[in-house]
């Protein structure tokens, strides 16, 4: 029986998707109203004279700035090693609106840097955002494979990807200055993080978890066939439930697998191939280009058109 996108199952799907805003909008933010938070970096520094007896440096500057920028990056890394964690934990829907409990705290620490001239503040809240978008990139696919039916989990599979490409863009225009690019505004670009994080809360708690979770982690099969039946649309699930319970049977058990496992002739290529897919991704240089563009086209001699 081929099943079709329901308004529940759609819903959830969009709510669950509001997560990967977070991963590329702080990707691009950072762009344009770079030159703004350098300046502030400095001045923050400036203020400290009585402490650190010299002016700070452009190379010492553009060292903090990088820190800054790349420190996203090391905070994905510690969401993602946790992702498998934190969803086995919490279940996969408490552990999406836990992780927006952390974007919360980034706006914080951006709020206090800003507020007390402390620059380290918003290099620790760039951090902190990077845990939550690292979480983000495991726990929402998790989420709607598990929700999805077979049929169309590919489609449903595709939004995360629509919602980080369009924030990736929103973050770019919000950076110009006739928005938030300019030295009274630009705080609100990083404040604004907030919303996603506050309207993917609120959307969930009209989400059901996943049945996969419900049935197999927390053995309450009533509650997973409950919410199979608000995604599907109909009472007809036991099939479906089945299905869930007979892929756990044939899958090794969790004391069996291991890191060596990956290198299992069955698994490693099909590993080997969607990493090096991954990486290509990366090589590509595609986040450089997102996150300092501005500074490409300066560099190449091309003036601000503002």
């Amino acid at each position: 029986m081929e099943e079709r996108c329901t308004g529940n199952l759609f819903f959830a799907a969009l709510a669950a998707s509001i997560g990967l805003v977070q991963f590329g909008y702080n990707i691009g933010c950072i762009n344009m109203p770079a030159d703004l938070i350098k300046e502030w970096f400095v001045e923050s520094y400036n203020k400290g004279l009585e402490k650190h007896q010299k002016r700070m440096t452009i190379a010492d500057m553009e060292t903090e700035w990088s820190v800054a920028v790349s420190i996203f990056a090391v905070g994905g890394i510690v969401g993602g090693l946790f992702c498998g964690y934190f969803a086995d934990k919490f279940g996969r829907k408490t552990a999406l609106i836990l992780n927006n409990v952390i974007a919360l705290i980034a706006t914080v620490f951006f709020v206090l840097a800003k507020l007390f001239d402390v620059r380290y503040l918003f290099t620790a809240g760039r951090l902190i955002i990077g845990v939550n978008a690292g979480l983000n990139t495991g726990l929402v696919p998790m989420y709607l494979t598990e929700v999805s039916p077979v049929n169309i989990r590919g489609t449903i599979g595709s939004l995360p990807q629509f919602f980080a490409t369009t924030s990736i863009v929103v973050s770019q225009l919000v950076g110009l200055p006739p928005l938030l690019g300019t030295a009274e505004r630009w705080p609100w670009i990083f404040y604004g993080i907030s919303v996603p994080a506050m309207l993917q809360i609120f959307a969930l708690f009209f989400c059901p978890e996943s049945p996969m979770y419900n049935l197999l982690t927390n053995n309450n099969k009533s509650k997973a066939e409950k919410d199979l039946i608000k995604l599907r649309g109909h009472k007809n699930v036991n099939d479906e439930l089945k299905s869930i319970k007979k892929g756990e049977k044939s899958a090794p058990a969790r004391a069996d697998i291991s890191y060596t496992t990956m290198f299992d002739s069955k698994l490693f290529w099909p590993l080997a191939l969607s990493t090096f897919m991954i990486i290509s991704q990366q090589l590509s240089g595609i986040n450089a280009v997102l996150s300092s563009s501005k500074d490409l086209f300066k560099n190449v001699g091309l003036t601000n058109q503002w």
